[in-house]
């Protein structure tokens, strides 16, 4: 096709003769008419341009290819591949990818290296990958190929892969947070060194069941230079934090009142300018932190049930990408797409909405504790019943119900202040939430 590039690859061994077209062999044949030569590149009645020349003499080789490429899927964001390296005079490993269409490369790795976590991905994607291993010789041949889909979203309450250059909906609480380009990737920094603990901060103060996913690259460290992670965060007073001290340790943390208290912690090396994926997750008074798809701590406790998230950086500096917080539901129902998984089951009744205002879709996640008879009711400011979005019974679990805003007549629903009623057993309780069109 015009405007593609292509690798095309002439090899002469002796009177073997062969051809390659992006690392596949297409053509081959044994001849004797010449033993020896330049090269050359040529056109007729047409243009092109090339780029990337290579020419490696016999001899050296380049190395044997990696196998037994595998996929696996570890969260709606996140494949870890792993392979066989067949080679003991490679110089690294580049691995390619695609979606549709063809493979492009998305990192190169060193020598003996046999394992990559691919995050930043997007959910019920179904990724494609390939590898080979590389020297100054030239490239291998391909491994095999290895597939997977990455997980459904559980519920996406915020993602943000800062590429469209702002971070718009982020609240700078001190300090000066920029979106910056590093190895041609947009990330969110906190670039200038200080005493004092420089923090930005993002969602709502009523997201209580949820997991935050974000990768990490240290810039700098010292003996006491610490890189935070808040969640359920009210401000810095009251939180849960996952804590990476001076590149040695790593700690899941409270801060109650003021108050800092450890509740989990580990030592775990981590090195400047190496990207980590850390995630969180509190679902009830169940606390975890993941490090690169690795459950590392686990804490129980009932300080904080709900909050926002928060990056924060103290004596160092350090920047942050692929943004992903989710909704940590274990069952999920969605009118519109029937989803459904099995149910972890919660302590306590709950009933939230969000975003708020709403614009026309509104999510109402609630927990049951025990299963019932499970009534949810939209009325307007003065009373009058606008949507039924549940009657009937329900098993215990996490459940969330989308809306519309459209009334149970089948008509757009006007702007202003709705509340939302759910009733199971002896439980009630209202949420007022604001549609804003």
């Amino acid at each position: 096709n015009t405007g593609t590039i292509y690798t095309i690859k002439a090899e002469a061994n002796g009177t073997s003769l062969k051809v390659y077209v992006n690392g596949n062999e297409e053509l081959s044949a044994t001849d004797n008419s010449h033993s020896s030569g330049r090269i050359s590149f040529a056109t007729w009645k047409t243009t092109a341009n090339f780029d990337d020349v290579e020419v490696i003499g016999s001899g050296a080789a380049a190395p044997s290819a990696p196998s037994s490429l595998t996929a696996t899927d570890i969260s709606s964001s996140q494949i870890n591949l792993s392979w066989t390296d067949n080679a003991d005079d490679e110089d690294g490993f580049k691995v390619e990818r695609k979606t549709t269409g063809s493979f492009s490369e998305i990192v190169q790795l060193g020598a003996n290296v046999t394992s990559y976590s691919n995050t930043g991905l997007a959910a019920s994607t179904i990724y494609t990958y390939c590898v080979r291993a590389y020297n100054t010789a030239g490239n291998s041949s391909y491994s095999n190929e290895a597939s997977d889909t990455t997980q459904g979203s559980s519920g996406a309450l915020l993602s943000d892969d800062f590429e469209d250059g702002n971070d718009d909906g982020w609240t700078q609480e001190s300090g000066t947070w920029t979106v910056v380009t590093d190895a041609g990737s947009k990330r969110y920094e906190l670039g200038t060194y200080s005493i004092s603990e420089r923090r930005t901060s993002r969602g709502e103060d009523t997201w209580m069941d949820y997991s935050v996913e974000v990768d990490v690259k240290p810039l700098s460290f010292d003996g006491t230079s610490t890189i935070f992670l808040y969640f359920r965060y009210n401000g810095a007073s009251n939180s849960y934090r996952v804590v990476i001290k001076s590149g040695t340790t790593l700690k899941l943390a409270k801060v109650v009142s003021g108050t800092k208290s450890d509740l989990a912690i580990k030592s775990y090396t981590f090195n400047t300018d190496t990207i980590y994926t850390i995630k969180a997750q509190a679902i009830g008074t169940s606390l975890k932190v993941y490090v690169n798809g690795n459950e590392e701590l686990s804490a129980t406790d009932n300080s904080h049930s709900s909050g926002r998230i928060s990056f924060a950086t103290w004596k160092t500096t350090a920047n942050f990408d692929n943004v992903l917080v989710e909704a940590a539901m274990a069952k999920r129902v969605i009118e519109e797409f029937g989803v459904k998984q099995e149910p972890i089951i919660p302590e306590e009744y709950s009933i939230t909405g969000y975003p708020n205002p709403f614009n026309p879709t509104v999510n109402i996640q609630y927990s049951l504790p025990m299963a019932g008879h499970v009534g949810i009711t939209v009325y307007d400011i003065t009373g009058r019943r606008v949507a039924e979005l549940y009657n009937g019974f329900q098993d215990a679990g996490v459940y969330i119900r989308q809306w519309n805003a459209v009334s149970q007549n089948g008509a757009k629903i006007a702007a202003g202040i709705y509340f939302f009623h759910i009733r199971s057993g002896s439980f009630g309780r209202t949420l007022k939430l604001m549609f804003m069109p």
